[in-house]
């Protein structure tokens, strides 16, 4: 909404509020059809609001120029007085973050709308079309064919499969132009008819969220019928209802936005290669398993080779995300009583902020460990956890060669400390207000990689570290000659893993959510997360210690190298991420 000099334009269908202190003198000229409304400040206390409709183009004009604010009024303002909330009430009208999130740059959003005619998908397509940019937004439906150049709906079952076809279409190439949001609004009654959709919104690097209206009518036919506007058979409609299909799907998780997905996976690649040239022993591991003497290779030509180790499979999409629950399509036991608990129901769509801790790169999986607070602790499910700590299986040692069955294990003291430090208030409230939010540094943080970096520990020591050719160990090097090397380099008093690094969960619950980034040559995805609980075994014993490992700076942050494949980052501060709670199906 551009401010040109001394005019305010406004063409979006919103609401705006402009505040002003009283000693400006404002004339405002508008040929809107409805009124204006000029109503005291009672925030300020002084000075006056001016609330326009802006329906159509809006000018206000000011003599003396003065400091104001605008802010968009929430979407539900936009709303006729007869129509029941609750029915529209979902994040992306109702949370003021998501509904900031799917406005800003780079988010990338496919609306999938599920219903039978007459249950109120065309009331939420209105509200999605007049609460965002109609500049960065497609709808695309089947029933526009339909549509003659006066309006009138003329349906013909014939021509319904070109209808769709055209409505694909659309959809293709509203995708392929990155348009941020684009909504499909089809009755996409049965999986199978979704399916074009979802693969491209795969292909295409969007976040794909399916809307099914929560009208209470939206499964009865009766009522159904009365409601509908294209006049469908009372039989048609109950043929749909009893086959529309509960759609579980293959897992639940927090979806990145494809550029800060590439970001990311850029960041972690520069990283991992300050890895390689700086631990030796981290590079002859890595090349042994693909049989490859190193004593014949320089350093530029092992990272070379290196630098193909680890790819991204094709299936994974443009995008990372990190798991909150496998539910194979409501195959995997408790899957179905997950996807239908209120939580899980309620924050599917929402905007939720994450934070990246670290890396960790093993013989077989890249991942950046994710650390969940507040509602999204309430969402994570991994099986795995509670299975790998009841089993012991772990086969991990520690560098001494401690068995990392005798771990200790967190007490409920602890994790509830844990989680207590990582927790952030989180509005509940159904009332639109502005909420305090961390600062989104990711861009910021990403574009200054390779700046050297200055980390305080908890004692209030501080160090810095420039890493030069000379300063690597050597080629023939042997581990005690490294760690004698790295010892020399960097001292650290008496500050356990944990009193470092404390963003970092590697005991208790949720310690092995994850974003996976790419893993070795036929490594199945589902292997991260066996590789985190072990990483985690071994971070717990050298913790139980109260020592802390031999780090090197890199990028960001710190490494350690522990030997076996395994070297983990910890970021001297955790990188924030904004993600979206959905499936993918």
């Amino acid at each position: 909404m551009p401010l040109l000099g001394g005019m305010l334009v406004t063409s979006a269908p919103v609401f705006v509020e402009l505040r002003f202190p009283n000693e400006i003198e404002s004339s405002v000229h508008s040929n809107c059809s409805q009124d204006i409304q000029i109503i005291p400040d009672k925030e300020t206390g002084s000075g006056f609001l001016i609330l326009l409709p802006a329906t159509e183009i809006t000018e206000v004009t000011f003599k003396k120029k003065k400091t104001h604010q605008q802010k968009l009024l929430e979407p539900f303002s936009l709303l006729p007085a007869h129509i029941d909330r609750n029915y529209l009430d979902f994040p992306f009208f109702s949370d003021p973050a998501t509904f900031r999130y799917i406005n800003s740059k780079g988010s990338k959003v496919l609306f999938i709308l599920r219903g039978v005619s007459g249950s109120g998908k065309s009331t939420i397509v209105h509200l999605i079309k007049a609460s965002f940019d109609p500049e960065k937004l497609a709808v695309c439906s089947a029933d526009d064919y339909f549509c003659g150049s006066d309006g009138t709906y003329q349906f013909d079952e014939k021509l319904l499969g070109a209808a769709h076809s055209e409505c694909q279409q659309k959809a293709k190439q509203a995708c392929r132009a990155n348009t941020p949001i684009v909504v499909i609004d089809n009755t996409n009654v049965r999986r199978w008819e979704m399916k074009f959709y979802l693969n491209l919104g795969t292909t295409f690097g969007y976040v794909t969220i399916l809307v099914k209206p929560k009208t209470p009518w939206s499964m009865d036919p009766q009522r159904l019928a009365s409601r509908t506007t294209h006049k469908v058979p009372l039989e048609t409609l109950q043929r749909k209802v009893k086959s529309f299909d509960d759609v579980i799907p293959c897992y639940y998780g927090w979806f990145c936005s494809e550029d800060k997905s590439a970001s990311l996976l850029n960041l972690s690649r520069h990283i991992l290669t300050e890895c390689f040239r700086t631990f030796p022993n981290f590079r002859q591991d890595l090349l042994s398993i693909l049989r490859i003497k190193t004593s014949t290779l320089d350093l530029d030509t092992a990272c070379g080779i290196l630098d193909k180790y680890y790819t991204r499979p094709r299936q994974a999409g443009a995008t990372l995300h990190c798991t909150a629950k496998f539910c194979g399509r409501g195959k995997v036991p408790g899957s179905s009583s997950y996807h239908q608990r209120p939580e899980v129901q309620a924050s599917y769509g929402r905007a939720f902020q994450i934070s990246i801790p670290g890396l960790v790169f093993t013989r077989q999986t890249m991942a950046a460990r994710v650390t969940l607070g507040g509602d999204a602790l309430t969402l994570f499910s991994k099986p795995e956890e509670e299975e790998w700590d009841l089993s012991g299986k772990s086969t991990a040692s520690s560098p001494a060669g401690t068995d990392s069955k005798g771990r200790n294990k967190s007490s409920k003291k602890a994790q509830a400390k844990a989680e207590k430090r990582l927790k952030r208030k989180v509005r509940r409230s159904g009332e639109w207000e502005e909420e305090e939010e961390e600062k989104d540094d990711f861009e910021e943080r990403v574009e200054s990689f390779g700046h050297e970096a200055v980390s305080k520990n908890k004692s209030g020591s501080r160090f810095t570290m420039r890493r030069t050719q000379s300063d690597a160990p050597g080629e023939g090097a042997s581990v005690s000659e490294m760690c004698e090397d790295l010892e020399s380099k960097l001292v650290i008093r008496g500050n356990s893993l944990s009193d470092l690094f404390p963003g970092v969960v590697f005991q208790g619950f949720a310690r092995s959510a994850h974003l996976t980034l790419q893993t070795a040559q036929g490594v199945e995805s589902k292997e991260v997360t066996i590789d985190l609980l072990q990483t985690c075994d071994i971070e717990q014993e050298i913790d139980r210690t109260g020592r802390a490992p031999r780090l090197v700076r890199v990028p960001h942050g710190q490494a350690c190298y522990y030997g076996n494949g395994l070297c983990c980052v910890y970021f001297d501060k955790p990188l924030k991420l904004k993600t979206i709670f959905s499936g993918h199906n």
